[in-house]
């Protein structure tokens, strides 16, 4: 499957320091990272693979816990970095080891600008090069060990094909006039940051429902809130394998005193209910007896911008059906078009210009190029037609 490519297992400084300077020497790398986010209460990256045409290598950072002697290849943009579905990796790399990756090329980007009926890197693989992956695997955790002849193989995997895939993906571009727009969203990840845990003093109020409750609601979801925290940091869990989001709202809206009171929001029968039932009925009493402020929810942080256009709702609207117009088209896809929130801040803004279509936030330069001219052009019509109305009354109320 692997058509005898070696695989090399990384487990020391020596052998890690000696791997950074083979992939130092090349053009191109396949990246990508397992981590350990749905088993585990502190997520962490626990393997880094690494392919290049001559062979896999497989990283732990459990065993090589720093891994900066990859920071000048990871950071050489000069040196493609071939990753499938980059978020999380950028992120992870740069929460964990401080690691930037520049010269990034997602092929999962390329994917959905060139229309391919599947993004994943399972749909993409079978339809480019009719390669199979096996993804028994893909819930694992990967902070056990040892690491398992079967566990090497479903990681390397995930970037053996990686290089030459990206050949193909960046031919296909090239034909269709993408390639620039694919690599202007790659730089943008690049440039992605870890987002951690809200601030504790506020945090329960992220919780999806939390905004409906109550005060008293929200002060026993402070509780059940916290409370959950403490049992998945004892325990070494996600947070949701110990009590579902679903499950606090709904003990903080129904309140019950007993065990046997909590049967509308979960199965009375139920491992969570055995483990954590007394639990969650004492926090509805701390929760009750609470009388500490509630905290107000900390304001999003806004972009200042300029009055919204007289046109705007109706340039809004004209641009959706437009977009959806375009959508219709042969070869177009969505990766192509704007998004509702871009929509709507072009409307806001109503720009007269290319050059300040491409000074409002998330629109990108590919974008002003591909379809400026058209969105210009709406803008126009939609304001002409409203001064005409404008005028229009006018002479009519002078007539009158």
């Amino acid at each position: 499957m692997f058509d005898d490519v070696p695989l090399v297992l990384v487990q020391d400084a020596e052998a890690l320091a000696a791997t950074a300077q083979v992939l130092g020497r090349e053009r191109a790398v396949a990246l990508d990272t397992e981590a350990d986010s749905l088993h585990h209460y502190q997520e962490k990256v626990c393997l880094v693979q690494v392919s290049i045409p001559s062979c896999d290598y497989v990283i732990d950072p459990l065993a090589v816990p720093d891994l900066s002697p990859l920071a000048p290849l990871l950071g050489n943009p000069a040196i493609v970095k071939v990753l499938h579905g980059a978020d999380y990796d950028v992120v992870s790399l740069k929460r964990d080891h401080g690691l930037q990756i520049r010269g990034l090329f997602d092929t999962m980007i390329a994917a959905s600008f060139l229309g391919l009926p599947g993004v994943g890197l399972a749909d993409v693989l079978a339809g480019v090069f009719q390669v199979e992956l096996d993804k028994r695997l893909q819930r694992h955790d990967w902070a056990a060990r040892p690491l398992e002849a079967d566990h090497l193989h479903y990681a390397r995997g995930d970037t053996h094909w990686l290089l030459p895939l990206r050949e193909v993906l960046v031919r296909r571009l090239g034909r269709v006039g993408r390639l620039e727009a694919v690599e202007e969203e790659c730089r943008r990840i690049e440039d992605r940051e870890w987002h951690p845990r809200a601030d504790a003093d506020t945090a329960f109020l992220r919780v999806k429902g939390a905004s409906a409750l109550d005060p008293a609601a929200r002060r026993v979801l402070r509780k059940l809130w916290a409370w959950r925290e403490e049992q998945a940091r004892r325990l070494d869990r996600p947070v949701f394998k110990v009590v579902p989001d679903r499950v606090l709202i709904g003990v903080a809206r129904r309140q019950p005193s007993e065990i046997r009171e909590l049967a509308p929001v979960v199965r009375l029968s139920s491992a969570l209910v055995r483990q954590h039932g007394d639990g969650l009925v004492a926090c509805v009493a701390e929760g009750l007896a609470d009388v500490e402020p509630l905290p107000e929810p900390r304001a999003r942080a806004t972009v200042p911008r300029i009055q919204a256009a007289p046109a705007a709702p109706t340039i809004a609207e004209r641009l959706k059906s437009w977009r959806k117009a375009r959508a219709e088209q042969p070869g177009s896809t969505q990766a192509l078009l704007p998004s509702n929130a871009v929509i709507r801040e072009i409307a806001q803004v109503a720009p007269r210009s290319m050059e300040a279509l491409g000074t409002i936030p998330g629109v990108r330069h590919w974008q002003v190029e591909a379809w400026g001219e058209e969105v210009l052009g709406i803008i126009r019509d939609c304001i002409v037609s409203q001064e005409a109305a404008r005028t229009g009354r006018r002479r009519r109320k002078r007539a009158r």
